[in-house]
């Protein structure tokens, strides 16, 4: 197992006892699917939309389902405007 540099695993650790943030080494261990390592579909998904979704959940609990499947779709959409003003902005 590849060891994690010291200042990288006190800043793990800070967020776990913290934020109460959990810290996964899935670097070419991860398993992809909804029972997956981390609920990913593949590695080119950048949000972790299980866990996302869980937390929209916990702190808004009383609205439909459908309300929190639109949510994570709207935060995990990227458009090619988006793309361009990126691009504006960064360039």
């Amino acid at each position: 197992m590849r060891r994690i540099p010291m200042h990288m695993a006190d800043w793990i650790k800070k967020l776990e006892k913290e934020l109460g943030c959990k810290s996964v080494y899935a670097y070419n261990a991860e398993t992809f699917g909804p029972e997956g390592t981390l609920g990913r579909e593949s590695d080119r998904e950048v949000v972790l939309t299980r866990y996302l979704y869980l937390k929209l959940v916990e702190l808004n609990p009383d609205l439909p389902q459908e309300t929190y499947q639109e949510t994570v779709r709207r935060i995990t959409e990227t458009s090619i405007h988006d793309l361009r003003n990126q691009c504006k902005i960064s360039g």
